[in-house]
Parts: structure tokens; sequence; C-alpha cells
């Protein structure tokens, strides 16, 4: 059986994540496993300014990609979904030869942008929001677009929609990408 990751944001494991978690795994009949920043611990963070902030100070993203480095290293057959600071981690290992990962979903991973010479050698699909506060998303999109193995999907929402934790989350895009990625596991 084919193993599924889902690669957290700065928030981390959440209720409202174990929620997304259970609703993919009656979907898909696949176990799905969590990787996070905080290697299980619950955090309770107030607000996305201070689970940012904890995120640089303890963990960041080239210790992120470690940490998920040392999961799939040993994994076979795995699809697996990152989202913000997690699929700016996934994308980090995007290029490394022993993964064995079939499919990779980045949704928002906005330091993906400071990650270009990164060459995926995995089946990659971006999902980028409808704008960025720090950067121009448009040409990001352009840069990879020419990007072998990598397609992309812009949607018209904002980075976090599929958090309920953010300030971004919407309720809409949240059921539509939930019933995509349902769709992506079968």
């Amino acid at each position: 059986m084919k193993a599924i990751y889902i690669v957290t944001d700065i928030f981390g494991i959440t209720s409202a994540l174990k929620e997304f978690v259970a609703t993919l795994t009656v979907s898909s009949g696949a176990a799905i496993n969590i990787v996070d920043p905080y290697q299980g611990k619950q955090m309770s963070f107030e607000d996305e300014a201070t689970a940012y902030a904890y995120f640089v100070k303890h963990v960041g993203v080239e210790q992120y990609a470690q940490h998920l480095h040392s999961i799939l290293v040993s994994q076979k057959d795995t699809t697996v979904i990152g989202f913000s600071v997690g699929a700016s981690a996934l994308w980090a290992l995007s290029a490394k030869n022993n993964i064995n990962v079939e499919h990779a979903i980045y949704f928002y991973g906005s330091q993906i942008r400071h990650l270009l010479d990164i060459q995926p050698q995995i089946k990659s699909t971006v999902i980028l929001p409808k704008k960025e506060e720090h950067f121009d998303v448009d040409a990001l999109q352009e840069k990879l677009k020419k990007l072998a193995r990598v397609s992309i999907k812009r949607c018209s929402f904002y980075h976090g929609f599929m958090n309920r934790h953010s300030v971004n989350f919407n309720e809409q895009a949240y059921r539509t990408y939930t019933g995509w990625l349902c769709e992506q596991l079968t």
C-alpha cells in the first residue's frame, strides 16, 4: 500500500489538521502519516505571527527538511503533501535521488522562491496562491513553468487557505482542495 505523508505548516499538529487527515484517510483508505516541525509535540500558538516567530527561532526550513529527509529516505512509493513551510521543506528534498516519492504536492510553499536552483526529480504539483505579500507570485509561476516534472495549479485564494488557524482560511477552498486531494490519493 502506498504511504501518504502530510508535512505541516508552522502550526504543526492541531485538531483541525487531525480532522483534515481523518477526512483524507476515510476517502483514500490509506494510513496517513503526519510530519511536523516539532516532532509530534502539539503546540498551541495564539496566532500566525507567534507560530512563525517560534518556527524561525527553533526550527527553520533547513532543519525541517533534514527531519523530513530522515523519514522519507526509508519509504517506498510515497505521496507527500506539504503546506507552507512543509511544502518548502519538501521542495528542498525534491532533487535528492535517495527518496522514493511518487508524487509531491506543495501548497503555497512561499520559500520555494529561494530554492529555484533545485530541479525536482519527482512528479511535483505546486499550488500557488492568488497573491503573496512579500513576492511576485506571477514571477515565481513563470520560473516554475520551465521546470520538468512540475505542474502548477494557480488558485484564487490566499496563503493559508487550507488551515483553519490561518487568517486566510477559506471554507470553500478547503472543501474544493480536500476533494481534489481525495481524488489524487485514490
